[in-house]
């Protein structure tokens, strides 16, 4: 319903704009609403998650404002209205990275509208809405672009998938409650494991994927730098579950690349650079920043599954205020707690970027902070800073810098995801007591 309304106030909407007729005083609020209902069925093959933002956003807004059309008399729910804001508010978060959009401001703009808002088609709120053979005729060609483009990326369309697999096993361990398999060991993790990544094999648009792991926390950084992470503070019943994961990821028919030398992180941005000359787009699914580095344009972006957010070139300068090219650069300065890396004393996020959105990299910036060419508070003390301690910056960014070259798969065709492995899968379930195994919508060899 909320399609055919959508379709035919779009209509209408674009008649009145060709005669310059003015919008209600709702109407920017609803104009987002209408225009991301309609964009969302032309784009949502091709975007990993920019349809899905879009119809959230859509379907959020007019909710929204639909509310607020109800005839004096009908109960009415402040939590609906909330829920209908943050739905909103969340799908133009999604198409528009960076941007800080919130239900508040959502509400706010809701509320400030008249009681009885008329949609652009001029129909009074309790004036029954009519559709003709007009608005079937949009919706069959909306429908007819839609199967044209969902052919087309099925023949042509290639979404690379690379699972930060150390990551996800984290996130189930601290999300999903504790389980005990029959000989006594903790699987909790690895059933959020299989629950979480079956949730993303579900995407139509996933054709390849491999999971990156770290089979052995420490790499080669720890050579170069003692106090870089190490596996120290890890729970030994999460440590005990590395190796399960990479059990339950070949179950699931997912390729797995387990590091020993290098890092998780190094393993996706050599898949990144291998095979994006091939796909239509590869999906870094981490939320880690150190992977932005690898960013390029729309067709290599991030995405983070547990805030449902994607970043592009334009999402990480947005977020960080550099460019995908500078962030060893940025996390050199300010540092990174989570790999161990202090960076350098005085260099916060707003002085890195404001330096770095200029010079991009750490060997550009003069010595003398008097030739520099941006204004930044305390700049002799932070020129003073980086020239005292030059070489820890540069050894902190060739930590942060991910290697191209790790041992992965040579050829995309590699890992390509054909389904779940029945007799793995179940066997593995069988193993650890899983009575009642996470759901399986395809298995290897079905189409």
């Amino acid at each position: 319903m909320r399609t055919l309304i959508g379709g035919w106030v779009l209509l209408i909407t674009a008649i009145r704009a060709l005669f310059r007729r003015p919008m209600p005083a709702a109407g920017s609020l609803l104009f987002f609403a209408l225009i991301f209902q309609a964009a969302a069925h032309l784009c949502h093959p091709f975007g990993y998650q920019g349809g899905g933002g879009l119809h959230r956003s859509s379907c959020g807004l007019l909710d929204l404002l639909l509310y607020r059309r109800i005839p004096e008399g009908v109960p009415r729910s402040g939590h609906h209205v909330g829920q209908c804001a943050s739905q909103g508010a969340k799908g133009l978060r999604d198409f528009f990275p960076g941007r800080p959009f919130r239900r508040s401001f959502l509400v706010a703009r809701a509320k400030a509208a008249p009681k009885r808002i008329e949609l652009f088609t001029g129909f009074p709120p309790t004036r029954p809405v009519r559709f003709g053979a007009l608005t079937i005729a949009i919706e069959i060609l909306v429908g007819f672009t839609l199967t044209i483009r969902c052919v087309a990326h099925t023949i042509f369309g290639m979404f690379v998938h690379l699972l930060d697999g150390t990551y996800e096993l984290f996130r189930a361990y601290f999300g999903f409650p504790s389980r005990k398999a029959p000989d006594g060991r903790e699987v909790g993790a690895v059933y959020g494991l299989l629950n979480t990544t079956l949730s993303l094999l579900r995407d139509p648009r996933l054709s390849h994927i491999a999971a990156a792991t770290d089979t052995v926390i420490e790499s080669f950084r720890n050579d170069l730098y003692p106090g870089y992470k190490t596996g120290a503070g890890i729970p030994a019943d999460l440590m005990a579950q590395f190796g399960l994961a990479e059990r339950a990821f070949r179950a699931l028919g997912v390729t797995v690349w387990g590091m020993i030398e290098f890092e998780a992180d190094d393993a996706m941005a050599s898949g990144a650079h291998r095979f994006s000359p091939q796909a239509e787009r590869v999906i870094l699914v981490s939320p880690d920043k150190d992977l932005t580095q690898c960013v390029s344009g729309r067709q290599i972006v991030t995405f983070d599954r547990r805030q449902n957010r994607m970043l592009d070139a334009d999402g990480v300068m947005a977020k960080f205020g550099v460019a995908p090219a500078s962030i060893p650069d940025y996390l050199a300065l300010v540092g990174d707690s989570a790999d161990g890396i202090p960076g350098i004393p005085a260099w916060g996020a707003k002085s890195s970027a404001a330096v770095l959105g200029h010079y991009l990299h750490l060997e550009f910036i003069p010595p003398d902070p008097r030739s520099w060419e941006v204004a930044v508070r305390g700049a002799a003390r932070l020129s003073r800073n980086l020239n005292e301690r030059q070489d820890d910056a540069i050894l902190f960014r060739e930590l942060t810098t991910l290697r191209r070259d790790a041992p992965i798969s040579r050829a995309l065709e590699e890992i390509a995801w054909r389904g779940v492995n029945r007799v793995e899968y179940e066997s593995l379930c069988t193993e650890l007591g899983f009575r009642n195994p996470p759901s399986v919508h395809r298995w290897d060899g079905e189409t």
